[in-house]
């Protein structure tokens, strides 16, 4: 370890002593001492700010402190980087793959928020703010995610930006220590960078792997895309159902399905917030009440249900709602429709 000596009552340089134990000694006549540089800040070693000269008046009282190992510090940040990334690739091997891809969006990116705290100790006053308030803002972006109904699952992907700082910081300091020091953490930073575009490539948000997609839809808007054999046969379907029935085009009409571009097979008006509708919450039908009584003119004057969203909604139980509520009920295999009668 290298000595750095921080000075009270005396002449002393501008540099802040690195964060240590210090034992306070007395001094019994003026003298000079004669400190290499890099005892004064370890993480800015070329910096000519540091002098290596301290003048001490007699009687003064000054504290012996010692700055971390450098050698150590720089092992330190790489096993943390090492770490962040097996954590993220162990996580892929063990689960090769469920719903969603986010679950390995989130385990590749959380460990090096975790990295970047372990940072902390070795930053500057100002290179600790900076980090600092990148977790703040992030945070507070992250918690407005989780009102979402995807929940913990976009957790991580809203912290990204302070994953990068982490990173980049993480970067700077083993970079001045030398260029050598730094070459592990860029290698955990580019694997874990390398499965972040891959996840990203091979996979897409509640659908198999992209490696699946062997059919195309041939129907409705959706034609020309290419899914999996089962969703493109769906699609399709959906799409010819929809397009078989005859919609008021000055209506408004409220579509409960699983892709929210079904609306386009035909010409009437939404009568929803979002083309898409969150099924399998209980908020959802008191959202489109508060909805319909800011926008009286948007209910709905013909509802769509897609079967396979709601599979436990049988035919006579949707037949009854409808009665209840002044719709007319029809259905085919894939969807139900009701339409308002008219007086």
């Amino acid at each position: 370890d290298t000595p750095s000596t921080a000075e009270s009552g005396s002449e002393a340089s501008d540099a802040a002593p690195p964060a240590a134990s210090a034992e306070a000694v007395s001094v019994s006549s003026e003298c000079v001492y004669s400190l290499p540089k890099r005892g004064f800040a370890a993480h800015n070693l070329y910096d000519d700010k540091y002098t290596s000269n301290l003048r001490v008046r007699a009687g003064a009282r000054i504290a012996i402190s010692f700055a971390p190992d450098l050698g150590a510090a720089a092992l330190y940040l790489s096993l943390s980087a090492l770490l962040c990334t097996l954590i993220g690739a162990a996580y892929m091997l063990l689960y090769p793959y469920k719903s969603t891809y986010i679950s390995y969006v989130n385990y590749l990116l959380f460990p090096w928020l975790l990295h970047g705290i372990c940072l902390m100790p070795l930053l500057t006053k100002s290179e600790r703010w900076q980090l600092s308030l990148f977790y703040a803002l992030d945070f507070l972006h992250a918690l407005s995610f989780l009102t979402s109904n995807q929940g913990g699952n976009v957790f991580s992907i809203a912290l990204l930006p302070a994953c990068l700082a982490s990173i980049m910081l993480s970067i700077k300091y083993c970079s001045s220590l030398g260029r050598a020091k730094a070459v592990p953490v860029f290698i955990c930073t580019a694997v874990s960078a390398a499965l972040l575009l891959y996840v990203r490539a091979g996979y897409c948000f509640m659908s198999p792997p992209v490696s699946q997609f062997d059919a195309q839809c041939v129907s409705g808007p959706a034609a020309g895309i290419r899914a999996a054999e089962d969703d493109a046969v769906r699609c399709d379907s959906v799409s010819l159902s929809m397009k078989s029935k005859n919609f008021d085009a000055d209506g408004n009409t409220l579509f409960l399905a699983t892709d929210p571009l079904f609306y386009l097979c035909t010409d009437t008006g939404l009568a929803q917030y979002s083309a898409w509708l969150s099924f399998n919450i209980d908020s959802t039908p008191s959202r489109l009440e508060a909805y319909y009584s800011l926008n009286p003119d948007k209910r709905p004057d013909t509802i769509v249900i897609e079967k396979s969203i709601l599979p436990e909604l049988e035919s006579d139980a949707a037949a009854d709602w409808a009665a209840e509520h002044g719709f007319c009920f029809e259905e085919d295999d894939m969807c139900f429709f009701m339409c308002r009668l008219t007086d």
